[in-house]
């Protein structure tokens, strides 16, 4: 389920899609963490999110929220990686509405 504000959107995504789609998001906020120049654990400082999570995350062990994907893009400071994460979310769910 997506949290979007205070609506709720329930997107039923196959296994492939879900596993792309996390792939790419992961690689966007690991190559945004990076060019902050900020480490994992920097990172779970900063946003709140443990860092274990984000090693998960951006290791493709892991998927997480929507509200844990705004957490780490605010905390990177990046208004690219910031639209570049809904710009990614919002063609999936256009594909896949």
């Amino acid at each position: 389920m997506l949290l979007l504000g205070r609506r709720n959107y329930r997107c039923a995504f196959n296994n492939n899609f879900n596993n792309c789609f996390m792939k790419e998001l992961s690689t966007k906020i690991r190559e945004a963490r990076v060019k902050a120049v900020l480490t994992q654990k920097d990172l779970a400082e900063k946003s709140g999110v443990m860092q274990c999570t984000i090693s998960r995350f951006e290791s493709g062990k892991q998927s997480i929220t929507l509200d844990t994907m705004i957490k780490l893009a605010r905390a990177i400071g990046s208004k690219e990686l910031t639209d570049d994460l809904l710009f990614i979310i919002n063609e999936q769910l256009t594909k896949n509405g």
